[in-house]
């Protein structure tokens, strides 16, 4: 109990962490989807008959994962 401030190294690491954990998981999934990568089939569906997401499905986890990576990267310099 020295430090006043102990926890704000921890919160900073955590956060240090997943800053560079959301790039390395888009890159991942960028690097899959164009298929240098083939992990996974690109013609096999997620659940066998269903019918096609909806069109914003697709924008929204790239739009998600940059307003994360933003916040998360304010509060690291804040």
């Amino acid at each position: 109990m020295t430090d006043p401030n102990r926890t704000a190294g921890f919160d900073r690491t955590v956060l240090v962490l997943a800053v560079l954990h959301l790039p390395a998981a888009s890159g991942f999934t960028l690097v899959t989807d164009v298929g240098r990568l083939p992990v996974l089939d690109p013609a096999a569906t997620l659940v066998r008959g269903t019918a096609a997401p909806p069109t914003w499905a697709g924008a929204l986890p790239p739009r998600s994962r940059w307003c994360c990576w933003f916040l998360a990267l304010l509060w690291i310099l804040a």
